[in-house]
């Protein structure tokens, strides 16, 4: 699927990382990208039964027009089921990502909201200073059935929001997020 969608959509790069497979199950995280995608990497978190595994793809982007910049780019999907298992989850994306010191573009399906009582998703945007597009808005919402905001993109201080948008087209239950990034201006 995640070749299919790259050519359909005229991406010239993928990345797709098997988080399960079995059980007539295949899927994962994957990438899409206009750039090359550098030193690809999948990860899956350790197992979480009875929900199927979770994980995050990522890769190493230079950034177009500034020649010594590089950034990571993530495609994370965190358990949907318990809070316990996401902050796992999260420990474990914190220390693989921590020491990179590149910029970072951390984006996925984290089944938590920012206002979420010791919300995992605020615990990675702190460890790893990463912010959000309006973190607290309640008309952002990217999972329609439960009327939350599950889907976000988190970035680093070195870039900022260009524009930031829920897609409303329905291809899931979730709903798309689209953001144009670029490099923040020097203070």
């Amino acid at each position: 699927h995640v070749a299919h969608l790259a050519r359909a959509a005229k991406f010239a790069c993928s990345v797709r990382g098997e988080h399960v497979k079995g059980a007539k199950l295949s899927y994962g995280t994957a990438l899409l990208s206009m750039l090359p995608l550098e030193r690809p990497l999948s990860v899956t978190f350790a197992p979480s039964l009875p929900t199927p595994s979770k994980g995050f793809v990522l890769a190493t982007i230079a950034w177009p027009g500034h020649p010594t910049l590089e950034a990571d780019v993530v495609s994370v999907h965190l358990d949907f089921a318990r809070k316990k298992v996401r902050r796992r989850q999260v420990a474990d994306l914190i220390g693989r990502l921590e020491r990179r010191g590149r910029p970072l573009i951390l984006m996925g399906d984290f089944n938590c909201q920012w206002t979420d009582e010791e919300s995992p998703l605020q615990t990675v945007a702190e460890k790893l200073e990463l912010r959000a597009y309006r973190p607290e808005a309640e008309d952002m919402v990217t999972f329609p059935k439960l009327k939350k905001r599950l889907d976000w993109i988190l970035i680093s201080r070195e870039l900022e929001f260009a524009r930031y948008e829920i897609v409303p087209d329905r291809v899931s239950d979730h709903l798309g997020v689209v953001c144009d990034v670029k490099v923040a201006k020097k203070d």
